[in-house]
Formats: C-alpha cells, structure tokens, sequence
C-alpha cells in the first residue's frame, strides 16, 4: 500500500502454515462465506500491481 492506494491483491485459503509477505505492511478484509448483496460484492479486477486479474471483495454502501 502507498499513499492509501491499495496496489495488489490476494486471498488466503490456508493458515495452518501462517504467511509471511517478507516484512510489507499488508490489511485484511474479512468476508462472510455467505455473503449478500447488501453488505459487500466481489468484482472482478486487476490492480496495478497484480499478475492477473481476480475477485476484489468491494464494501456496499461504504
């Protein structure tokens, strides 16, 4: 992240081995498995950062 922007993505499936992103300041979106419409959405996207595009959870109304 610099200056607020958020530059890349990514979602973590598995924490039995925890994760490590090298000391690189990181945030967390924590999503419901069941998720609706009215709290948040999934967009397909690709950030300046990424390899490729995928799912970026978006909050509704926020």
């Amino acid at each position: 992240m610099y200056s607020l922007r958020i530059l890349s993505k990514g979602q973590i499936t598995d924490l039995s081995k925890g994760f490590n992103l090298g000391g690189v300041p990181f945030s967390v979106f924590v999503r419901p498995k069941k998720a609706i419409m009215e709290t948040n959405i999934l967009l397909d996207c690709k950030l300046i950062c990424d390899q490729q595009s995928g799912a970026f959870p978006v909050p509704l109304g926020d």
